[in-house]
């Protein structure tokens, strides 16, 4: 088995995939967890942050997750 540095930028170049890192991949675990509505601490732990600030920068929630938030303050009738 090979590490990843072996075969993730060659598979990209044959993709034609630009501007996509192995850290991309970091942003995206993050960013699914917190709107799966795992705990901002426990995403941390996940990724060995040492504060909170930096995990919130590697969360990045969809437009959608952002809309169903307000929407659940606001009942439907």
């Amino acid at each position: 088995m090979q590490s990843a540095r072996g075969w993730f930028n060659p598979a990209l170049g044959d993709a034609k995939i630009k501007g996509y890192t192995w850290h991309c991949n970091r942003h995206t675990f993050t960013s699914r967890l917190v709107m799966a509505g795992i705990d901002i601490y426990t995403v941390g732990k996940l990724l060995g942050h040492k504060s909170l600030s930096m995990t919130m920068r590697y969360s990045h929630l969809a437009p959608a997750h952002n809309a169903a938030a307000v929407d659940r303050l606001v009942p439907v009738s």
